[in-house]
């Protein structure tokens, strides 16, 4: 039970960081990501990037310290339902994959009974 514990607690400690990077990283890309949701056909491709960025980059954070693992694991869980559909929609299979098991992880994080905490 204690080893499931520490893999539970490493693999939202890795998911964390990495929703804190890829959100960071729209952040600081500005127009390069903005262009990429343009040609992904996004709409309000101008203003998107910097609210999923935040989103990530918050939700990140959360995921990271371990506060509110749930309320934080589920604004990313849309993002990730939404980019797995857009990668699908410009037929991009290898992305959308990743993207898929991000959904996994964070439905893990999500339906995790509280006496497994």
């Amino acid at each position: 039970m204690m080893q499931k514990n520490v893999i539970d607690r490493l693999t939202r400690i890795a998911l964390g960081a990495l929703f804190v990077v890829a959100g960071a990283g729209k952040l600081l890309a500005g127009s390069m990501v903005v262009h990429q949701f343009e040609t992904w056909g996004l709409p309000f491709s101008e203003v998107l990037p910097t609210v999923v960025g935040i989103v990530e980059l918050l939700c990140g954070i959360a995921l990271v310290i371990g506060r509110s693992n749930r309320l934080a694991s589920a604004p990313v869980l849309v993002i990730m339902l939404g980019a797995t559909l857009t990668h699908l929609y410009n037929q991009e299979v290898l992305p959308a994959l990743f993207v898929l098991v991000l959904v996994w992880l964070l439905m893990r994080i999500i339906l995790r009974r509280r006496s497994e905490k």
